[in-house]
């Protein structure tokens, strides 16, 4: 018995397999390619905002701002101790709103400096803290203008912690801010302890006028025979010292920095009426009818004295940081700017905004 095999197939019909083949390995890599290219689109444009955010967002706070002996600070730190100037504000019933932000923001970076020098020189100056001091100042900064004797422990580690949260800041970070209140007003004490009883003053009439070009004209009138009180009374801004003949009173020594070098320093005699005063507060015209005397310190003027005394002790040490290449500041205008908008919109500092 013999069997029948089938023709074998030819190459002509085997072809088609082999091109079919083909056409499907083809088919099956550019439907790989669209779909790899299809999630690296998809990839980029997640990719694209997250990276805009990253560059608007993020690496601005990253950036240093100054720089004191080995201590660096950050936009970050410097947004935060923004946001805690204002929420203690807003403790005491101020701050509520974001107008009034700019002076705040600008004013920072020399607080923080001045700080920073105030704790680099408080142990040599024998100032130190105690864990109570510390306390107290916290709860008195966190509590505002709330009575604290009303206020239970349990109660005022609540509203602690809604405060750092909103602050947006570890209670370190935060600590540092009333700490170096402390320190400061111990600085300022300190100097003060070598500061005498007695001080000279002299008395002062002056007008407060709007600007340097109408206090030279008015000036031109008292020097050319002008009664001193009638000119104050008729122009002068401060409505209730012009009634009195612009009487500001005793002046001591150091209480007015702006106006020291033109009271103390200058061989003025009394009578005369010097060039025009300009104040950060104000332009004057003054005039010295008593002294200089040597007269003891009223409280009032002490309290000022205590501000300028270490004003003028800061400014002294940053000079001389300064010139050691010990201090830096690399805020610019761009920064305050970014600054400004950021806590301007924010929702949670400013609840109006929400």
């Amino acid at each position: 018995m013999s069997t029948q095999a089938g023709p074998l197939p030819s190459a002509e019909s085997a072809r088609p397999d082999w091109r079919r083949a083909v056409q499907a390995r083809r088919t099956g890599r550019e439907r790989r390619v669209a779909l790899l290219s299809g999630l690296l689109a998809l990839l980029l444009a997640l990719a694209i905002p997250g990276i805009g955010w990253y560059f608007v967002f993020v690496k601005p706070l990253g950036d240093t701002i100054l720089r004191v002996g080995d201590r660096v600070y950050t936009m970050n730190q410097y947004v935060h101790r923004l946001r805690i100037s204002v929420i203690e504000a807003q403790a005491l019933g101020s701050q509520n709103e974001p107008t009034g932000l700019t002076d705040l923001v600008f004013s920072m970076v020399t607080e923080m400096e001045n700080g920073a020098i105030v704790q680099r020189y408080a142990a040599e100056k024998g100032i130190d803290l105690t864990p109570e001091e510390l306390q107290k100042e916290v709860r008195s900064r966190i509590l505002g203008s709330r009575k604290q004797e009303d206020i239970p422990e349990e109660e005022f580690r609540e509203i602690y912690r809604q405060s750092l949260n909103r602050m947006r800041v570890a209670e370190e970070e935060y600590l540092e801010v009333p700490r170096t209140a402390l320190l400061r007003d111990k600085m300022r004490a300190k100097l003060m302890e070598e500061f005498p009883a007695e001080v000279e003053h002299v008395f002062v009439q002056r007008i407060q006028l709007g600007d340097v070009a109408v206090a030279r004209k008015i000036r031109e009138r008292i020097v050319g025979g002008e009664d001193f009180c009638a000119v104050a009374l008729e122009v002068s801004l401060e409505e209730e010292a012009k009634k009195e003949c612009g009487a500001w009173g005793w002046v001591p020594k150091t209480a007015e920095p702006p106006f020291d070098s033109t009271l103390f320093e200058s061989d003025l005699q009394p009578g005369v009426v010097p060039e025009p005063v300009v104040a950060p507060y104000g332009v004057y015209l003054v005039r010295v009818t008593e002294g200089p005397a040597l007269r003891e310190t009223s409280e009032e003027h002490r309290k000022k004295i205590e501000v300028n005394i270490l004003n003028a002790w800061a400014q002294e040490r940053r000079e001389e940081l300064v010139a050691q290449g010990e201090i830096a500041v690399y805020v610019n205008q761009s920064q305050y700017d970014w600054t400004l908008r950021q806590l301007g919109q924010d929702k949670q500092l400013f609840q109006s905004r929400a």
